[in-house]
């Protein structure tokens, strides 16, 4: 068993996503790891190649920017409380528009590597 308290969040300046509180993380050994963004901001465009990311949107709205280079197409999907999208590796995306308060919590699987946030030239 293992239990997180908000005293054991480790906080992170990313530069794609901006302040990011990891909850779960790789050193937990857990298969996945879990974080919190609080007020996330659009985001620059990027993707990863070794993991896949789950967006649940806890409060406020997001609009996602996602860029499938197996079909080179580019679509808008808006996000509110209790949606999610899965994200898989491979897939260029950003967050293009936010409520001024809200809360994502990312689902890595496998856990976030910060040498796989890849800059995106497609979005």
């Amino acid at each position: 068993m293992l239990i997180k308290h908000l005293s054991d969040h480790y906080v992170v300046n990313s530069s794609t996503c901006g302040e990011v509180h990891n909850i779960l993380k790789k050193d937990d050994h857990y298969p996945l790891g879990v974080a919190v963004c609080i007020d996330i901001q659009p985001t620059e465009g990027h993707f990863h190649q070794s993991f896949d990311e789950t967006y649940f949107v806890l409060d406020g709205e997001i609009s996602l920017e996602i860029y499938d280079p197996h079909t080179d197409k580019t679509e808008v999907y808006p996000l509110k409380a209790n949606e999610l999208c899965v994200i898989s590796k491979g897939l260029h995306h950003k967050i293009i528009k936010s409520s001024a308060k809200n809360r994502l919590c990312v689902i890595s699987y496998p856990p976030f590597h910060p040498d796989d946030e890849r800059p995106s030239d497609k979005i």
